[in-house]
């Protein structure tokens, strides 16, 4: 794939920044770590997550769940002008505008899907970072499919879409 390179960071271990990038390589996405990651997002800010055991577990972690994803399905996820993934992996996440701290977020901005992971570990932030790395791409997917209906005569429609989603 023809990823924009990581910025280079030296806050951690050099094998963390490898074993992201040749995570990053393996599926189409851009994951960030430490010193690698923005702070200040359009909607968010967020605070940079050094501790190594924790960007392990993350690392561990994306690397099993996007390979749970059918081959080939973050290339299909990008459109149009968004053709980048970038994934940073944080510690605490504020809102900008109210006092929400989430634990996840996604942004489309500058051509590029943009997520932040609060990585610190379910017992600081009471979920893992399996199931707000599943909710955050659920939001991708909808920020895609809401641009094709609404630019492209694709068939899409909503309520065919809700009509195959489970009850809950």
């Amino acid at each position: 794939s023809d990823l924009t390179k990581a910025p280079a960071g030296d806050a951690v271990a050099e094998d963390l920044y490898v074993r992201a990038e040749e995570i990053s390589e393996k599926y189409g996405v851009q994951l960030l770590i430490a010193d690698q990651c923005d702070t200040d997002f359009r909607m968010y800010k967020g605070v940079r997550r050094e501790k190594e055991s924790d960007i392990v577990s993350a690392l561990d972690v994306l690397d099993k769940v996007l390979g749970a994803y059918p081959e080939g399905f973050f290339e299909q996820l990008k459109f149009d002008s968004y053709s980048e993934i970038e994934i940073h992996l944080l510690g605490k996440i504020e809102h900008k505008i109210d006092d929400m701290v989430p634990i996840g977020f996604v942004e489309c901005q500058n051509g590029t899907f943009v997520m932040g992971l609060d990585i610190r570990g379910k017992e600081v932030i009471g979920q893992p970072v399996e199931q707000i790395f599943y909710h955050e791409v659920s939001h991708m997917v909808d920020l895609k499919l809401e641009t094709e209906s609404e630019y492209i005569d694709n068939g899409y429609s909503d309520s065919q879409w809700r009509s195959i989603n489970p009850e809950d």
